[in-house]
C-alpha cells in the first residue's frame, strides 16, 4: 500500500467532514461509511422478520459488482458493514471480501450475524484478518426462548460457534473482533433482559444493545411490539442496565424506550439507582452526566477529523469560528474545549455515507427506499455527484426534506417532537357504549399542530395519515388494533378535520379503554413520537343474551303443514333494553332443522314482543308455528332475531331446541 493510498482515507475523512460542515452540494470527497448488502440469503426463518416479503429465497452481491465496489470505494471508507437483509456467512465469497478489505488497513469493517453458518476456516478468517466487530443477533437468552424466535436455530450451535471464535482469538492473541451482542426488543423476549447481560459475560461480549423492533409493514406481527408492555419494558431496561454497570459491560439499557403517560407511570417499580447493587446515585450521575459526554465528544471529532492532531485542531478552530461569525444560527460565542457538534445536528447521510443493495442500486441511508442511482450501468463518481444526490443534500439544507426522509422513522429528520407529528384531539367523546358484537361509529375532530400536510388515501401522496385506536380490556391487555378512520381532505397545519372511526364489534361485554392516536402510515403511531394518545373508557353492553321458555309442553309429534299456537316467556338477561317496534325491533322466531344440522326452513313466522323489555325483564308472548310440509324428524328452534341486524344466535346465543315429527 503507498504512502499516498494511505492518506486517501485520511485526508477524505477530513475533508467530508469540511463539505459536511459548510453544507456543501457537490462533493470533492467521497463517503467515508458504507453499508454493502453482499446477500439476501438467510438461514433463518425469525418470527419478526420480513426478509422473504421482500427478497424471497435471496441473492448473492455478484463477483462483478464486488470488484467495482472494491475499486471505486474502498480506497476511501474507514468504515464499512458488509449485511444487510441476509446473513453474510453464507457468501461464497466471504473469505476474499474480509482480505480485500485488509488491504486498507484504515479501514473498519464489520457485520451483523447469526453465527450459526461459521465454520473453522471462516472464524480464523474473520480473527486473521482482522475484523472489527460483529454484532451477533441472539433475540433469546435460553435456548426455549431463542428457538421460538429464531426459528431454524440451533442453541447448542450458537454456544459452540462463540467458544470456537473465542478459542481464535486466544490463538492469535486477538481484541478483534469486537462483540456486540445485539437483541431486537419484543414482547416475546423483554422479560429475559437482564439474562442477556449474563449471557454477554459468558461468552465475551463486549457491549451488549437492543433496538425495539417497530412494526410498520406488516400487521401479523404488530402484536410483538414493546408498545403493548411500555411499562414492564422500561422496569426490565432499568434492571438490565443495574446489570450491566456491576459486570462492566456497555449496553444501551440506560435509556428507557418509551415516555410514559401519567397513568402508565403509576405501574412502573420505582428502582432508586442506590439499591442497584453497588452503584450509588452519585457515581451514576457523574459518569452519565459528566465524564461519558466528554468521553464521545472526543472520540466524535477525532473520528470526523480522519484521526488526524492536525485536522482535530482544525475543526475546534472551524466550530468557534463559525460562532463567531453567526451566532444567531450556531448559539452564544464562546469557547469549548471539544467541537462536540462537528457533525452538525442534522442528518448527515447524504454527505458521510451510502448503502449499495444486492442488485447495485444505491441508496442514501438504510431507511430511505429512493434509489440514487445504479453500479451496473454508472460509476460511483457519477451516482455521488449526480442530481439526486444534489437534491437529497439541497432539501436537508433548506429544511424541506424529501416525502421519503419524512416517512422514515428517522431520529435526524423526525426527533419525535410536535414539529413533524403534533396533534390536538379537539372533540372525542366522554365516555362509549357499544352493543357486543355490533359495529359502531365516532366522529372525532382533531388539529394538525405539526409543520407538515395530512394526506389520506384520497389524495394519492407518499405519505398517508389516518386516525385509528387501540382497545385495553381492565386489565391493560390489548385486545385489538382498531379501523383506520381516512382524512376527508388534506389537512394544513392548524386545520381542523373531522374524521368518522368505525368501531369494529367486541364480543366480551364489560369496561375496556380505547386509546386514539394518528398514525402515519408505514411509518410510526403519533403516541410513539411524544404525542400521547387520547384515553377514552368504553363500556360494552350485552344484548342477546336471553332465555326462552314455553309455558306449556309442545306436541312431540304434529301434521305436515300444520300450525300449533303456544306461550313462551321471554326473559331479557343482557345489559340492553329491547324494543318491540320499530325497523331494528326485537322479535320471536324459529327455525326448522333436520337431525344432521341442515336447515329445512330459516325464516320462521314472526312474532312481536307484546311491549319493550328492559334488562333483566321478561315478557309473555303467543307465538304461532308452522310445520314443514313434508313429513319427517325435524329440530324446532326457537330463537329472537332483532330485525335488520341478527339473529340471537349469530351472536353466540344458542336457540332453544325441541325434536319434533312431522307426519
Amino acid at each position: 500500500m503507498s504512502p499516498r493510498e494511505k492518506d486517501l482515507s485520511i485526508d477524505n475523512r477530513y475533508l467530508n467532514t469540511r463539505e459536511l460542515l459548510s453544507e456543501s452540494i457537490r462533493l470533492q470527497s467521497h463517503p467515508w461509511h458504507a453499508q454493502i448488502e453482499l446477500t439476501t440469503k438467510c438461514n433463518l426463518d425469525c418470527i419478526m422478520c420480513s426478509r422473504e416479503k421482500y427478497h424471497g429465497a435471496g441473492k448473492h452481491l455478484s463477483r462483478d459488482l464486488l470488484s467495482k465496489i472494491q475499486k471505486e470505494i474502498f480506497p476511501w471508507l474507514q468504515e464499512a458493514i458488509i449485511s444487510s437483509f441476509g446473513e453474510p456467512l453464507l457468501h461464497p465469497d466471504i473469505g476474499e471480501i474480509i482480505e480485500a478489505a485488509r488491504r486498507h488497513p484504515r479501514l473498519n469493517i464489520g457485520f451483523y450475524t447469526n453465527l450459526l453458518p461459521l465454520t473453522e476456516e471462516k472464524a480464523e478468517q474473520v480473527v486473521r484478518n482482522g475484523v472489527s466487530y460483529l454484532c451477533v443477533s441472539i433475540d433469546g437468552a435460553t435456548k426455549e426462548t431463542y428457538e421460538k424466535i429464531r426459528k431454524n436455530g440451533h442453541w447448542e450451535r450458537l454456544t459452540a460457534n462463540l467458544e470456537m471464535l473465542n478459542a481464535f482469538k486466544k490463538k492469535y492473541k486477538s481484541r478483534k473482533p469486537f462483540m456486540h451482542l445485539v437483541i431486537v426488543g419484543m414482547t416475546a423476549n423483554i422479560g429475559e433482559l437482564p439474562l442477556f447481560v449474563d449471557f454477554a459475560k459468558k461468552f465475551g461480549f463486549g457491549a451488549v444493545k437492543i433496538a425495539h423492533n417497530i412494526y410498520v409493514d406488516d400487521d401479523s406481527m404488530e402484536y410483538l411490539s414493546l408498545v403493548h408492555q411500555k411499562a414492564y419494558a422500561n422496569r426490565m431496561y432499568a434492571l438490565a442496565h443495574a446489570k450491566a454497570m456491576q459486570a462492566g459491560i456497555p449496553s444501551n439499557f440506560n435509556v428507557a424506550p418509551f415516555i410514559l403517560s401519567e397513568e402508565e407511570k403509576k405501574s412502573l417499580e420505582d428502582l432508586p439507582m442506590e439499591k442497584n447493587k453497588g452503584i450509588s446515585s452519585f457515581a451514576y450521575q457523574i459518569y452519565f452526566n459528566k465524564i461519558l459526554p466528554q468521553m464521545m465528544r472526543i472520540k466524535n471529532t477525532w473520528d470526523f477529523s480522519g484521526k488526524s492532531a492536525g485536522h482535530f485542531f482544525n475543526l475546534f478552530l472551524l466550530k468557534f469560528y463559525r460562532k463567531y461569525f453567526d451566532p444567531a444560527r450556531h448559539g452564544r460565542v464562546g469557547l469549548s474545549l471539544f467541537p462536540n457538534d462537528a457533525p452538525p445536528r442534522h442528518c448527515g447521510n447524504p454527505w458521510t455515507h451510502v448503502r449499495i443493495d444486492v442488485d447495485g442500486k444505491v441508496y442514501p441511508c438504510c431507511y430511505n427506499h429512493t434509489e440514487m442511482g445504479d453500479l451496473n450501468s454508472q460509476t460511483f463518481e457519477e451516482i455521488w455527484n449526480g442530481e439526486r444526490y444534489a437534491s437529497l443534500r439541497q432539501s436537508i439544507v433548506k429544511k424541506t426534506f424529501w416525502a421519503t426522509c419524512r416517512r422514515a422513522s428517522c431520529n435526524w429528520i423526525q426527533p419525535g417532537s410536535s414539529e413533524v407529528y403534533g396533534a390536538e384531539y379537539v372533540s372525542l367523546p366522554a365516555e362509549i357504549r357499544l352493543i357486543a358484537y355490533e359495529e359502531s361509529e365516532i366522529k372525532v375532530r382533531v388539529r394538525n399542530t405539526s409543520q407538515y400536510w395530512w394526506s389520506g388515501e384520497k389524495d394519492k401522496e407518499e405519505d398517508i395519515f389516518y386516525l385509528s385506536y387501540r382497545l385495553f380490556d381492565a386489565h391493560k391487555r390489548l385486545v385489538m388494533e382498531g379501523s383506520r378512520g381516512e382524512m376527508p381532505a388534506m389537512v394544513a397545519p392548524l386545520q381542523t378535520a373531522e374524521i368518522r372511526l368505525k368501531l369494529w364489534a367486541i364480543a366480551e361485554p364489560g369496561d375496556y379503554e380505547m386509546r386514539l392516536d394518528m398514525v402515519h402510515d408505514g411509518v410510526t403511531w403519533f403516541g410513539e413520537r411524544g404525542n400521547h394518545a387520547r384515553s377514552v373508557p368504553v363500556k360494552v353492553l350485552s344484548f342477546y343474551k336471553s332465555r326462552l321458555t314455553p309455558v306449556e309442553p309442545i306436541p312431540a309429534q304434529i301434521e305436515a303443514g300444520g300450525r300449533i299456537v303456544f306461550d313462551v316467556r321471554i326473559e331479557n338477561i343482557s345489559d340492553s333494553r329491547w324494543q318491540a317496534g320499530g325497523a331494528d325491533g326485537v322479535r320471536l322466531s324459529y327455525h326448522w332443522k333436520h337431525p344432521g344440522g341442515d336447515y329445512a326452513e330459516f325464516e320462521g313466522v314472526r312474532t312481536f314482543l307484546p311491549h319493550d323489555i328492559p334488562a333483566g325483564g321478561s315478557a309473555l308472548a303467543t307465538m304461532t308455528i308452522i310445520a314443514p310440509p313434508k313429513p319427517n324428524d325435524y329440530i324446532l328452534e326457537l330463537e329472537l332475531v332483532r330485525e335488520g341486524r341478527a339473529w340471537f344466535f349469530q351472536k353466540g346465543q344458542p336457540p332453544h331446541t325441541i325434536p319434533i315429527k312431522v307426519v
